[in-house]
């Protein structure tokens, strides 16, 4: 599994670049926190745009994601970050009640169980803790050309599972949290996406160094069916 997860993290390359979602901004400015972690953090996009951007001053900062490599190159953002090999589902390293503002974007669709994964978000909570999760949401009707492992038509062919209703904010709700924020946005594919990135021989900070490059990656089309979809959630206080 851990050879997939690598092979998986050399095909599909994170490029880094400084956009960060007005929604976790809104979280990040009107809600104290001191200790955060990005649970799948991938090759460290969101990292590097926080941390360019002053966000993390005097801050602690943990990052966990199952593949050795892009923990790796989320080293080389900020030395003083704290990287982990480690699973979603399991956080074998991170103590419990211990982090303030957890996030996780596109993660909890490839897990073998997000109910798993919830409950870990929820045991390294401290009491009110935060937790910006985002995740892919379709209609019935939407359509891609990839399949999963199940066969489902699906944006991403290594999605577990795509949302289709509210299961996963009822989750949430048995496991102790507070739904703060729901929101689905039209889901959006850059014309020049990661495959045309890679090959024209494009490396990670290709987007930072070369405005055109990045002027282009934010020409995007609709993807018919297909959201983005932001959840922000509250531990609740004695659960």
């Amino acid at each position: 599994m851990s050879e997939d997860w690598e092979r998986y993290a050399s095909e599909h390359v994170h490029f880094l670049d400084e956009s960060i979602s007005q929604l976790l901004v809104k979280y990040l400015t009107s809600f104290r926190w001191q200790v955060f972690l990005d649970v799948g953090c991938g090759d460290g996009s969101l990292l590097f745009a926080l941390d360019r951007k002053g966000f993390f001053k005097d801050k602690v900062v943990s990052a966990v994601d199952i593949s050795a490599k892009r923990i790796d190159a989320v080293r080389g953002i900020n030395s003083a970050f704290r990287c982990f090999v480690d699973d979603a589902c399991k956080l074998e390293n991170i103590e419990g009640d211990s982090v303030d503002m957890l996030v996780s974007l596109q993660v909890i669709e490839h897990v073998p169980s997000d109910d798993a994964m919830v409950h870990q978000i929820h045991r390294v909570l401290t009491q009110y803790g935060v937790a910006y999760i985002t995740t892919v949401f379709k209609k019935p009707w939407a359509w891609y050309f990839y399949r999963n492992a199940s066969g489902e038509s699906v944006i991403d062919p290594t999605h577990v599972r795509e949302y289709k209703d509210d299961q996963l904010l009822s989750s949430f709700n048995e496991h102790g949290f507070e739904v703060l924020e729901s929101r689905r946005t039209q889901e959006r594919k850059a014309v020049l996406g990661a495959s045309v990135l890679g090959r024209i021989g494009a490396t990670k900070e290709s987007l930072i160094r070369h405005p055109f490059l990045k002027a282009v990656r934010r020409i995007k089309f609709p993807v018919p069916g297909y959201y983005n979809w932001e959840i922000v959630v509250r531990k609740k206080k004695g659960v």
